[in-house]
């Protein structure tokens, strides 16, 4: 029986299981598999990404050919078929200049469900077409991508602000020329729940602006009358050189914060850090470079409710991991990453946190196989462990591992040995991921269904 003769319900059924790349191959083997592949049900969630540099570029479909990039049909043809098949998530990953703005209209025109676009690291000369584009159409975007931009600054925010009223999810990284005049504009996002502005020019001053304080004689006044970005979720400003810890008071003001991700020098002062102890909704916090005993200190004597707790770089010791003692009660996922730690360290933690799912000590380059021990007799509940760039740990240290546990490991050190029988899937990076299930598995994808499913 030929794969075209199967009822096309059927055919659908087995198409889920495909990549997208060999549904893509599906399309352009017969009219009838087309057909059935471009149901839009097969395409959910897919990101499509785009490469717009028109130069020497072959499409093939059917009865259509585009050889030559003067050939002006294609573009047309292009953005037809992605939303034909539903498609409303697009990468544009090249462009060719002189041709943006025809672009993005024609992005407009065949695209008007288009949610979702990541435009990342382009370099463009100028931000005049990309400008004009946004503001002479009505994109319907939730989620909006303009990372390591350089053309990136107070006026494209503004025809953003101008023109994406129900932008929800917005990621400025490492754009230089965003600084507090953006995110004073940004106050006109009335659904923002995500703002990543990592390794971005904005001070103390914006936070406390979009945080809904006035600067009044020299000092900052919270203004109950003053905006705010009321549903921001998740803030990201780890690596902003020019925000200081003496912006987390202000952020208490936020009231559906949940997700704070930040760095800090070693002199992180007792209030500021009680001051992510009042922020009554945080659920999530990612510090980076403090003084983490200090830390977990002021944490433990406050009724924190975190549920994850990310620490790197953070001189984490004895004496600071028996501040768990107290006050982590919901703390489900931990991850400290500190030389200092030791397998007195991972005792502590195991003792004081039975309920951990997930314990992440990559980089704790102290433990021991002593400390996988620990890990698999006390914490029943663990479903996630990584032990990346831990190089006194050994393959013999994997016994202690229930069954039901996945690890992150790239030491050569761990690799599998021939009676060991974990799945091995190598990527790009060179990382290793070991798990006991029957297929390899992706640790931070896992992690971030586990995150949504829990509502952190």
């Amino acid at each position: 029986m030929n794969l075209h003769e199967f009822p096309n319900e059927i055919l659908i059924h087995i198409f889920k299981y495909l990549t997208t790349q060999s549904k893509v191959n599906i399309a352009l083997t017969c009219k009838k598999l087309k057909n059935v592949i471009y149901v839009k049900v097969l395409w959910q969630n897919v990101i499509a990404k785009l490469n717009l540099q028109h130069k020497s570029i072959k499409i093939k479909a059917g009865n259509k050919k585009f050889k030559s990039d003067q050939d002006e049909a294609w573009p047309d043809y292009l953005f037809k078929s992605l939303n034909e098949r539903g498609i409303n998530q697009v990468a544009i990953v090249s462009v060719n200049q002189s041709r943006l703005k025809v672009d993005m209209d024609l992005l407009s025109k065949y695209m008007p469900s288009l949610n979702v676009l990541i435009f990342k690291n382009m370099n463009l000369q100028s931000n005049s077409q990309f400008i004009q584009s946004i503001q002479q159409h009505s994109f319907n975007m939730v989620s909006l991508d303009l990372s390591f931009n350089s053309f990136v600054n107070a006026a494209v925010i503004q025809s953003i602000v101008s023109s994406m009223h129900h932008l929800k999810y917005l990621y400025l990284i490492g754009n230089m020329a965003v600084n507090d005049d953006c995110l004073v504009l940004l106050l006109s996002l009335k659904q923002l729940q995500i703002l990543n502005l990592c390794a971005t020019k904005i001070s103390d001053y914006g936070l406390a602006i979009i945080s809904g304080y006035v600067l009044h004689s020299e000092k900052f006044i919270y203004d109950k009358s003053a905006p705010l970005l009321s549903k921001l979720q998740t803030l990201n400003i780890d690596l902003c050189f020019k925000v200081t810890c003496n912006s987390w008071p202000f952020l208490q003001s936020l009231p559906s914060l949940k997700t704070l991700i930040t760095s800090s020098d070693n002199l992180v002062s007792s209030s500021a850090i009680e001051s992510l102890v009042h922020m009554k909704t945080l659920r999530c916090l990612y510090i980076r470079g403090c003084m983490g005993n200090e830390v977990l200190q002021v944490l433990s004597e406050g009724d924190n409710k975190l549920q994850m707790l990310h620490l790197i770089d953070c001189k984490v010791n004895d004496i600071g991991v028996q501040y768990f003692s107290t006050g982590f009660r919901n703390l489900s996922f931990l991850s400290l990453n500190s030389y200092k730690i030791t397998d007195s360290c991972v005792a502590t933690i195991c003792q004081h946190l039975p309920q951990l799912v997930l314990l992440d000590l990559a980089a704790c380059c102290g433990i021991t196989n002593c400390s996988l021990k620990y890990i698999g007799k006390c914490l029943e509940h663990l479903m996630f462990l990584c032990i990346d760039s831990c190089p006194k740990l050994t393959s013999n240290g994997l016994q202690y591992i229930p069954l039901n546990f996945q690890i992150s490991c790239d030491m050569v050190n761990m690799l599998m040995t021939p009676h060991q029988k974990y799945i091995s899937d190598s990527n790009s990076t060179g990382k290793i991921w070991l798990t006991k299930f029957s297929h390899s598995c992706d640790f931070f994808k896992i992690l971030d269904g586990v995150l949504h499913k829990n509502n952190i």
